[in-house]
């Protein structure tokens, strides 16, 4: 994995924690923003998996 696709990943871990945070004060419209955003992020991260190693569920078949 190159720095940015590591970079992205701790970021998905401190926005995950912070969502987290604001759904235990009862703010879940902020936090199910925050996971649709996250989501993105990881689907970003699948294609490009995808791309550079090809798709793992297609190699079993």
């Amino acid at each position: 994995m190159t720095k940015s696709e590591y970079n992205r990943i701790d970021y998905i871990e401190e926005v995950m924690g912070n969502a987290f945070k604001l759904l235990d004060t009862g703010r879940v419209a902020a936090a199910k923003e925050i996971i649709r955003a996250v989501n993105l992020q990881l689907r970003v991260l699948k294609r490009t998996g995808e791309k550079r190693y090809g798709n793992p569920s297609k190699a079993e078949e």
